[in-house]
């Protein structure tokens, strides 16, 4: 199945990832671990992905309940999420959309921070201006 989706979409993944990353040595080197990741994938998932496969727009099924969450805000991390898989069960939640895993150097956090402080006042500035008062 791996190969068959490679055919599919393989321009498209080396035209984006030369573009990214400029190094066709990396990219052979990625598409090789992809094959020995999928190979070495159990047999449920495999099926599951053979399933997925057939029916692309699986997750807007009506039966699916998916949810977007910081695993840091929710359970103190990835641990905690994994810790309280039972409970999102329970509440009939079947996919999770997990936001950023990694640490954002505090650096990067303050520009980030400051950016959208700009955003938000150039955007109070322009709404502002076309309100009558």
């Amino acid at each position: 199945m791996i190969e068959e989706r490679r055919k599919r979409h393989e321009n498209e993944l080396h035209e984006k990832y030369l573009q990214l990353y400029h190094n066709e040595q990396c990219y052979e080197e990625l598409m090789q671990m992809l094959e020995e990741a999928y190979q070495n994938r159990p047999a449920e998932l495999r099926s599951l992905d053979s399933r997925r496969e057939k029916e692309p727009n699986w997750y807007r099924n009506r039966n699916m309940l998916g949810i977007t969450m910081y695993p840091k805000l929710f359970a103190g991390g990835l641990n905690g999420v994994i810790e309280h898989l039972d409970y999102l069960s329970e509440q009939k939640i079947t996919y999770l959309h997990l936001m950023p895993l990694l640490k954002i150097p505090q650096r990067k956090l303050l520009l980030l921070t400051k950016r959208n402080e700009r955003s938000a006042d150039c955007r109070s500035c322009r709404i502002s201006s076309c309100l009558p008062w």
